[in-house]
């Protein structure tokens, strides 16, 4: 307290000075931060499989056969018309990084195709009305440059479509 009895206050450049400062460190931590490195594609993943049990249901109930095909930059379902395999509007096309993929069906390595160098298209995963699938293993090794590592995702299914998405690190 001061002689009068008032408590002095602060000055406005103290306050200014103050907020300088947490302004600095509040803009030093948000830049720090990286979300998980390959979230996206997890996500990504994740979509698949729950368009996978989808596309299962719907050939089942419609007895509709449907097909699934993997390009090196995304994904499309296919369903068959007059004996040609079509572009399955039900579902979106998916754009994901996947020159890096293997994909696996009946312990054969598939190479995937670039998109834009297709003339035909045929799925390499096939839904049955039946309610059985083709079943596959796609392998994504993905290297974060930051840190050095490798993350290894593994989507599996099985022929009932029953499908799991794993997640390794490698160092």
């Amino acid at each position: 307290m001061s002689k009068a009895g008032h408590f002095r206050g602060f000055t406005l450049i103290e306050l200014l000075i103050v907020m300088l400062i947490i302004g600095i460190l509040s803009t030093t931590a948000i830049l720090s931060y990286s979300p998980p490195p390959f979230k996206e594609t997890r996500e990504k993943l994740n979509v698949l499989l729950d368009q996978i049990n989808t596309a299962q249901e719907k050939a089942l109930l419609e007895s509709l056969p449907l097909g699934l095909l993997f390009f090196q930059q995304k994904y499309i379902f296919l369903t068959i018309e007059n004996r040609t395999w079509r572009k399955y509007m039900v579902f979106p096309e998916v754009e994901i990084d996947l020159q890096d993929a293997s994909l696996v069906v009946d312990n054969i390595s598939i190479n995937l195709p670039d998109a834009d160098l297709i003339t035909e298209i045929f799925p390499q995963i096939v839904f049955s009305p039946g309610a059985e699938m083709t079943p596959f293993e796609l392998i994504l090794n993905l290297h974060d440059e930051n840190s050095g590592s490798s993350t290894i995702f593994e989507l599996k299914t099985d022929i009932l479509g029953r499908g799991k998405l794993l997640q390794y690190q490698a160092q």
